[in-house]
């Protein structure tokens, strides 16, 4: 928390606290002995507890000589929050660092060759801000039925 130019850096010990967001008020006196209240909102997370998701196949299109997959990740974490997210049709990871949030409906766009029908496997995982790191959650498409 910072006042003026003061930083102030406490370590609290949020063990006895629920996961999700809480306020920490302060009360401070200045050389007047003017009394200031601030208030500092944080998130905790006592025990490390992984990020979830549910995964869908939002739209299927084909367009322009072009199969397109829309999906769609519904991601949520009750503690800390989801700081990162891998959406791929791949076996191989690859993170992008989200705004740290709780909940959030992302959508991720595919395309695909016109002579492509195989099935296509989607895989997501995330990581929350306290590096807690998700199980993998899959959807499916065949391409066959996209035209």
């Amino acid at each position: 928390m910072t006042l003026a130019n003061i930083i102030f850096d406490f370590n609290l010990n949020v063990n006895s606290l629920t996961n999700g967001e809480h306020t920490l008020y302060v009360w401070l006196k200045n050389k007047e002995n003017e009394k200031i209240m601030k208030t500092f909102d944080f998130i905790s997370e006592p025990s490390a507890v992984a990020p979830t998701a549910t995964l869908n196949i939002f739209k299927t299109e084909y367009r322009e000589n072009k199969k397109i997959v829309w999906v769609e990740a519904d991601v949520a974490d009750a503690g800390v929050g989801v700081q990162s997210i891998s959406l791929v049709d791949t076996t191989i990871d690859n993170f992008e660092n989200i705004n740290t949030i709780q909940t959030k409906r992302i959508i991720k766009k595919f395309e695909y060759d016109k002579t492509n029908n195989t099935t296509i496997l989607y895989r997501c995982k995330l990581i929350d801000a306290a590096g807690a790191t998700s199980m993998i959650f899959t959807t499916s498409v065949d391409l066959s039925n996209v035209y």
